[in-house]
């Protein structure tokens, strides 16, 4: 556990500073482009490529990664590598074609996918897709060379390229936005993403093992596109949430997308930083768990994974609720971006926020699907729960805008989790879960706490980083002090853990 600890540890430290870096990223963005028809354009333009590179590579990574490690566990690593390079050949020669069809119906895509864009804006969006759509190359091949190293509990270099990547973009941005506009920003997207995938070939490239072939009858690629097929047409509708948000926004006022978007990235950040590190680490010791039929150590890792995780997930809603609007003035207010986009951004993220429960912890319990090669539940319950989040959401966004619009998005990914963790308790024995209940009832708790005394505090000053400093500090002092008052083991655990690593 202390060794799953420290890997949980220095990932999350190298997800902490690309997120920072991403952050302030946004800062300059906003800064230069505010909520306006430049970043709309943008963001218009990336939503295929994105929704194109979620529907077909979402789900490889984490099918891959058990299948590779069970190969690699029997000793057979040539035959690892061998799966692993069919997939990956197979995945750059599929995306590589559907690629040059975006590139060459940008204008069509664009028309069908943000109708209500004013036509100088949909110009623009063109030409911002020529230079994106190139991008879900880059991140099939980032993705999938990623997924390799962690296979071989390899953590610390792919969390570190990400970081090195952000840093190579923010000083582009800062150049290339000024010059080219929307444009410049694509460019220094997709030259950060050149810079990644570069840096992760060496795990090809010095092994020796990678081949320029396709070999569709090995079992383990059979295996592997066996499993993502349901998993890749549940896609087409789960995966449809960013598409779904920008054509409903492209009919509302200038610079709803834009709203949308900054909120929905601060609330994104926060994903990160709280879920990936543990999800990273403990997914292939999951897929060991399942591979070797050990359901034990699999519900074992689950429950300390969801434990620990809601440990930080918790305070982290309740504080980002009641310091919402000093956390986007104090990021966003400069330049373009006014103080009445940050009073909407602000309600907007409030209610992102309430997502960050099912976004987190679901990382979890769907990666278990994944260990336990279970992709046609996640693809039947998931496409039923998707097709409701088109119905809703719709006419969520009719009445309340883009609050309704947020509203979906927090409707879905808390539903999908409920149900997630039910089935896979049933799938493991149907046994435990009163643990994990009152760890989550005191967590929640003590959670509510820091954020009534955030509140509180943050408005006895007038200063905006008065207000986040007094909020902030409150609440961490009335977090700990009523972990500790409730007797939340996992704090105490948690706590032991650091210290004996600290050691």
């Amino acid at each position: 556990m202390t060794k799953t600890i420290q890997s949980t540890v220095l990932v999350t430290i190298f997800i902490l500073a690309g997120q920072c870096l991403a952050f302030v990223t946004q800062i300059v963005i906003a800064a230069i482009f505010g909520a306006g028809a430049n970043m709309d354009a943008f963001l218009a333009a990336s939503a295929a490529p994105q929704y194109l590179m979620a529907v077909l590579i979402g789900s490889i990574g984490m099918v891959l990664i058990p299948v590779f490690v069970d190969y690699a566990a029997a000793g057979r690593e040539e035959d690892a590598w061998r799966v692993a390079s069919s997939v990956i050949n197979i995945c750059l020669l599929t995306l590589g074609g559907l690629t040059v069809i975006g590139m060459v119906f940008a204008d069509v895509i664009l028309r069908r996918m943000a109708p209500g864009l004013p036509d100088t804006t949909h110009s623009l969006a063109v030409n911002v897709a020529l230079i994106t759509w190139p991008g879900i190359l880059l991140l099939t091949a980032i993705s999938l060379l990623t997924s390799i190293y962690q296979s071989q509990l390899r953590f610390a270099w792919p969390a570190a390229v990400p970081v090195l990547g952000a840093a190579a973009n923010l000083a582009m941005i800062a150049i290339f936005s000024r010059w080219w506009g929307a444009v410049g920003l694509a460019v220094s997207t997709t030259c950060g993403l050149i810079l990644q995938a570069l840096l992760l070939l060496p795990i090809v490239t010095r092994t020796g093992l990678y081949r320029m072939s396709v070999e569709w009858r090995h079992p383990g690629v059979v295996k592997i596109l066996t499993l993502l097929a349901p998993l890749a047409f549940a896609n087409i509708i789960s995966k449809a949430t960013p598409i779904v948000e920008r054509f409903l926004a492209s009919s509302m006022p200038e610079g709803s997308i834009s709203h949308l978007n900054y909120a929905f990235g601060l609330s994104s950040v926060m994903v990160l930083i709280l879920s990936t590190g543990i999800t990273t680490v403990i997914f292939p010791i999951m897929a060991v768990n399942a591979g070797s039929n050990d359901m034990e150590g699999f519900r074992r890792n689950v429950s300390s994974s969801l434990r620990f995780m809601w440990l930080a997930v918790a305070p982290a809603t309740a504080l980002g609720i009641a310091l919402a609007l000093p956390l986007v003035s104090a990021a966003f207010l400069r330049g373009q971006f006014d103080a009445a986009d940050a009073a909407v951004v602000a309600g907007l993220l409030q209610i992102y926020l309430l997502s960050l429960t099912g976004a987190c912890l679901g990382n979890i319990t769907g990666r278990s699907f994944y260990a336990l090669k279970d992709t046609r539940t996640i693809a039947v319950i998931g496409s039923v729960e998707a097709l409701a989040y088109l119905f809703y959401t719709y006419h969520l966004a009719g009445s309340f805008g883009t609050a309704g619009v947020a509203w979906g998005f927090v409707i879905l990914y808390n539903v999908s989790f409920l149900w997630q963790v039910f089935v896979i308790r049933y799938k493991t024995g149907n046994v435990g879960g009163r643990t994990v209940v009152d760890s989550f009832a005191r967590i929640g708790l003590a959670a509510i706490v820091a954020g009534i005394m955030a509140w509180f505090l943050s408005n006895l000053s007038t200063n905006l980083w008065g207000q986040l400093v007094l909020g902030t500090v409150a609440g961490f002092i009335g977090y700990i002090a009523a972990l500790f008052a409730l007797k939340v083991s996992e704090a105490r655990s948690l706590l032991g853990l650091l210290v004996s690593v600290i050691k």
